[in-house]
């Protein structure tokens, strides 16, 4: 029997659901959403899939080609996409899930950069652009997504995962070597039957089906604390449930509701260890961002903590804190997605509540659909 689908984001890479605001009461719901710094784009119910925000290189998929630079405020449909179940983003490209197991994206995947030159740093093969969704050759039985920075993966029904753009040498396979970026899925054959995976800028976790989990990173990024360079099990983790990784740290939700993290943690603290966050107890989900990490509760509540520096918390402040605060207002909540950001001022949280509606606080550049640029330290109601 298939797996429900889910969407696993790196913090930049972060996940929620739909919209294109005509009658509230009547909108299907949201049912997948996610952001980043440059654009966001949500899933609805119908299986529609719409974007807003920046559109460098075509990674709304909504904007005719030759309009390919502009912005979209309000969430547009993207063209072809009519049964989606996630959706995952990144700053150049993005990533849909469809019910039948198959993944399409649209974007730019930028090659990798190396060595020095009189003009900088040397493309190793070429930009791969996609300017309209493009289906994933021999992805047939994924059930969740997730975004790197300059690739995608899949988790398959097997319990395998698949990569493809940008191939990272150490993130991907035992290779020494950068190898052009590429649309053919590359298998992380170190990591054989995951039941659920993060991504970030070249590390990855996996979580097992024992409930411990495993991660690793490519030594050329150094993003992370002390990640080694071979899939190895994270001590102090033996019973997750589920799991989220940002630009420099993870976090995991246990089986008795409490979250451990570890990693380069929000304000200043880094760690090997898993660290446990003190007063959660009864947390259903985790999403980590580049500076913030948010989870769901099981009364509804969504708590965050990290940097707040455009209100990404919630709490109707600009000050940051290591301690969980509510997100004002927020009482339903079923998903929460602490988004990335590229800059340090980029950063968005959206959450999905009980009525299906879309919610959103932190930087305000098309993530929001109220019509302004800005931030907002409290929730917006998307459309709304």
């Amino acid at each position: 029997m298939k797996r429900s689908p889910h969407v696993f984001v790196w913090t930049v890479m972060a996940v929620v659901s739909s919209l294109v605001h005509h009658d509230c009461t009547r909108s299907p719901s949201i049912v997948s959403v996610a952001v980043e710094s440059t654009h966001a784009c949500a899933v609805r119910s119908t299986g529609a899939v719409l974007c807003w925000g920046q559109d460098i290189n075509h990674q709304l998929g909504t904007i005719p080609s030759t309009n390919s630079g502009e912005s979209a405020m309000t969430p547009m449909p993207v063209n072809g996409i009519d049964n989606a179940v996630a959706v995952a983003v990144q700053m150049w490209h993005t990533c849909a899930l469809l019910a039948d197991g198959t993944v399409r994206c649209w974007g730019m995947y930028q090659p990798f950069y190396h060595g020095d030159s009189p003009d900088g740093a040397v493309p190793l093969g070429t930009f791969i652009t996609l300017k309209t969704p493009t289906s994933i050759p021999g992805v047939t039985t994924a059930i969740a997504i997730a975004g790197g920075p300059n690739f995608d993966c899949a988790l398959l029904e097997d319990g395998t995962i698949q990569c493809w753009g940008q191939h990272e040498s150490r993130l991907f396979s035992d290779s020494q070597q950068m190898q052009p970026a590429s649309l053919s899925p590359v298998t992380i054959t170190r990591i054989p039957t995951a039941v659920s995976f993060a991504i970030s800028y070249g590390a990855g976790c996996a979580l097992l089906t024992n409930g411990t989990v495993q991660c690793w990173e490519d030594p050329i990024w150094n993003y992370t604390v002390d990640f080694p360079s071979e899939p190895t099990t994270v001590k102090e983790i033996a019973t997750a449930a589920s799991l989220s990784m940002g630009g420099t740290h993870a976090c995991a939700v246990l089986m008795n509701g409490t979250v451990k993290c570890w990693g380069k943690l929000d304000v200043g603290r880094h760690t090997t260890i898993p660290t446990l966050i003190s007063g959660i107890t009864t947390a259903r989900m985790v999403s980590v961002g580049t500076v913030h990490t948010c989870v769901t509760l099981s009364d509804g509540r969504i708590q965050c903590w990290g940097s707040n520096n455009v209100g990404q918390l919630g709490n109707g402040t600009h000050t940051d804190t290591m301690l969980p605060v509510n997100a004002t207002g927020i009482s339903t909540a079923k998903i929460v997605t602490a988004g990335a950001g590229a800059g340090p001022d980029h950063y968005t949280t959206c959450a999905v509540i009980g009525d299906g509606s879309l919610w959103c606080w932190g930087y305000i550049y098309g993530q929001v659909d109220h019509g302004s640029t800005g931030d907002s330290s409290l929730p917006v109601k998307v459309g709304g």
